[in-house]
């Protein structure tokens, strides 16, 4: 009989094989180390997404520009790195425009839309489309969008679409958003920047599951309803779900046609796994395995929400297929860790029954509570979000723990 030791290899070597069969090579990670900040100049009514300041570029009034905020909005790549960093990133200056246009685009094209730009530099490298649909990233990236102010003549790139620049970085503005994705960056850390894809974007095989899956197989989900329970902490958490869904759908941060969907009252759940991509007979094993399983009650509390992007951004198209945006309430860290451990458990027994786990549950969204779901493209999200915190702090979403009994599968 092999070894405990040699089992353990041996099937750790299968799921690797599966991996990489399944969803495709797992590229070395990218180095984005490059930190952009987005720069403004009330003498130019510009605003510039640079690595530094642009005052030593012969361009007007170049020390009038000052960091909109004092961290970086994204990270980009400091050298090319074929398919991986592979979307130059180009500053341009428009004298007609006292315009600075940081673009992927070449100089032919930036022209095409007036202006009469010429070359900065290159600022450094995103990555053309950061997930195919054929691996996983643990990066947390986010798409950088390109918007327009006619009045202003001034473009705007960056992580916030045209409503969140309208409402953060100009006040009264009237930028519009081109649906245009100059390129994905790592995700920067200024206060407005919560807006990252999903950890298994873009969810072709279902929910968090990153790539199509084969003909014969489908995914699915085991979910705690926790919009039924009842208890202290139960109740406490759906008030705090209808307050902050109030807020989404005010129509301070966009039309209603804007906001595709919230949740609240017995539909909130919180998923515990996602299983991706399985034959009708390894779910009913999976499903016989989860039957037998003695499921613990476990206390959770939640910390905060978040913007996540759940599939690719294709400009002219439905919203709730091409730029889907969800705002989930993550459990607290303490909450997650306990669930984590837990799932990795469940997923050991999996294994041990024969079925595969393609992608654990680590590497695909913390433990949360959808919230709501937004055209990603139109709705002020960063916005509401801080509308959102400031009527629920983080970590007040509820005073005492929800406790989780048994999940449905």
């Amino acid at each position: 009989m092999a070894s405990s030791t040699a089992r353990d290899l041996a099937a750790c070597l299968l799921l690797h094989a599966y991996v990489a069969a399944a969803f495709g090579p797992q590229p070395a990670s990218p180095v984005f180390d490059t930190p952009l900040y987005l720069y403004s100049s009330a003498v130019n009514k510009d605003v510039a997404l640079l690595v530094a300041s642009p005052s030593s570029y012969n361009i007007n009034h170049p020390g009038s520009y000052t960091r909109v905020y004092s961290e970086p909005v994204a990270f980009a790549a400091a050298r090319l790195v074929p398919g991986v960093a592979d979307v130059a990133l180009r500053a341009y200056w428009s004298e007609e425009r006292n315009d600075i246009q940081t673009s992927n685009w070449d100089m032919v094209t930036i022209n095409e839309h007036g202006g009469n730009y010429t070359a900065l530099d290159v600022v450094g490298y995103l990555q053309s489309d950061q997930l195919n649909g054929s691996w996983w990233s643990s990066i947390a990236q986010t798409p950088l969008l390109l918007s327009y102010s006619a009045s202003r003549e001034d473009a705007i790139t960056g992580p916030l679409n045209a409503a969140d620049a309208n409402t953060l970085v100009v006040e009264g503005g009237d930028y519009v958003g081109k649906g245009h994705v100059v390129g994905y960056g790592r995700a920067g850390s200024c206060p407005v920047c919560n807006t990252t894809l999903a950890a298994a974007y873009p969810s072709l095989g279902g929910a968090d599951c990153p790539v199509t899956c084969a003909a014969g197989t489908s995914s699915f989900t085991t979910i705690y309803h926790v919009g039924e329970y009842h208890g202290a902490g139960a109740s406490q958490f759906r008030n705090s779900m209808l307050r902050a869904g109030n807020i989404l759908t005010s129509g301070k941060f966009g039309a209603a046609s804007t906001v595709i969907s919230t949740e609240s009252g017995a539909g909130l759940h919180v998923s515990f796994n996602y299983l991706c991509c399985y034959t009708d007979a390894q779910k009913a094993t999976a499903r016989t395995v989860l039957e037998l399983v003695q499921w613990p009650s476990l206390n959770i509390s939640f910390g905060q929400p978040v913007w996540r992007l759940d599939n690719k951004i294709v400009s002219g198209s439905a919203a709730d297929t091409a730029h889907h945006l969800s705002i989930i309430v993550l459990l607290d860290d303490a909450s997650n860790k306990r669930m984590e451990a837990w799932v990795a458990t469940v997923e050991q027994m999996l294994r041990d029954a024969g079925v595969p786990i393609h992608l654990p549950r680590s590497k695909q969204q913390p433990f949360h509570s959808t919230l709501g779901v937004v055209n990603g493209l139109e709705y002020a999200n960063e916005a509401a979000l801080a509308a959102i915190n400031d009527a629920i702090p983080p970590k007040s979403w509820t005073t005492a723990n929800v406790t989780l009994s048994v999940p449905s599968f």
